[in-house]
């Protein structure tokens, strides 16, 4: 059987020992940046990836058809390693993860061309309620395809689809959305304390979901961009926000250090911390606040691993917290450089 899995590209040997331990004979076939594609015996896809040691594999899919670009017919020949398949006859959407092409076509070239081809045989492309995603990935003029109940993977090209959810902010707003989506926190609601939150892009997306939001960072947030795309904010220096400026206002910034900030009697459902600071940093700047933070409230933490020893960060900041959180899942995502995230919940 072949699959491809896709791996953090900042920590290559560890998304290996990671696969190594679920695929004892591993024959690589292609691999490109943060893309393995490679023959096993095979495996139950969904325990492995679900699996909660899983820290840097982010998405492992069986793979049905390969073949060879034909460079003379570059697109056509694109296409039908999505018609090789020989689909049910479902509402599906086609999606192409296009690596190292050398004949400059984008992913979505190849998208349109394979759907015009499918629906002149009768087939219904569908992008917004699919029933099956076809996909293809090219590698150094080879393809690699397969497909899945939509449900399963609802995307192939995560920093495409991220990118255009996001406000554009900040970069870090795809690392907000994967996380949410990742880790299965569907349903945002009440307050959000974003902890280093300048420019922004953390506290506006909390706030379209519907959270009021006090944002922390001596530095200055977007305020025009916020502004503009529908969300009202209150700057607060010094003074504790009060329950009318946060009930008033979308985003409440109080623009001061963390260190100093005071938010009385405030009771929040969700914590988040961004700042590029140590492990141990982050695990104190988180415990400060977690008394703010009601029971059962999420805490969603970015380690920024000042070593490749990745999973030595992760230990360090689990063990600082337990006494106030029960910590319960850490991933590498594909928004992630050199850091993961954690996901922690109040006792």
């Amino acid at each position: 059987m072949h699959y491809i899995a896709y791996f953090s590209s900042f920590f290559p040997k560890s998304s290996m020992e990671e696969l190594s331990r679920e695929f004892k004979n591993i024959k690589p076939i292609a691999s490109a940046v943060n893309v393995l594609v490679f023959e096993a015996d095979d495996r139950d896809i969904s325990r492995i990836v679900s699996g909660s040691g899983m820290i840097f594999l982010y998405r492992l899919l069986k793979l049905q058809c390969h073949g060879t670009i034909d460079e003379n017919a570059y697109l056509d020949s694109a296409a039908e390693s999505i018609t090789a398949l020989k689909l049910p006859k479902k509402k599906l959407r086609i999606e192409c993860f296009n690596i190292n092409s050398r004949r400059g076509y984008s992913a979505k070239d190849i998208e349109v061309s394979t759907g015009l081809r499918l629906e002149s045989s009768g087939y219904t492309p569908d992008l917004k309620t699919p029933e099956i995603l076809a996909y293809t990935i090219i590698i150094n003029m080879k393809w690699y395809s397969g497909y899945v109940d939509y449900n399963e993977v609802q995307f192939i090209d995560p920093y495409r689809h991220y990118k255009a959810l996001s406000s554009g902010i900040s970069r870090a707003e795809m690392k907000l959305l994967q996380t949410l989506d990742t880790f299965g926190i569907k349903a945002v609601r009440g307050l959000a304390i974003d902890l280093g939150a300048a420019p922004g892009g953390w506290s506006y997306l909390l706030a379209k979901r519907g959270m009021k939001v006090i944002a922390i960072d001596r530095g200055k947030l977007n305020y025009e961009r916020i502004n503009k795309l529908g969300e009202s904010v209150l700057i607060v220096e010094g003074a504790k926000p009060s329950k009318a400026d946060i009930n008033l206002f979308d985003i409440v910034h109080i623009s001061r250090g963390f260190e100093h900030a005071d938010l009385g009697n405030v009771s929040a459902d969700m914590l988040t911390d961004d700042m590029n600071i140590s492990p141990k940093e982050t695990a104190a700047a988180v415990l400060k606040f977690s008394k703010y933070l009601r029971r059962d409230g999420h805490a969603i933490i970015t380690i920024k691993c000042t070593t490749r020893n990745i999973k030595a960060h992760i230990k360090r900041a689990q063990d600082l917290l337990s006494g106030e959180f029960a910590v319960y899942c850490a991933k590498v995502l594909p928004s992630n450089r050199q850091e993961a995230m954690l996901l922690a919940v109040k006792k």
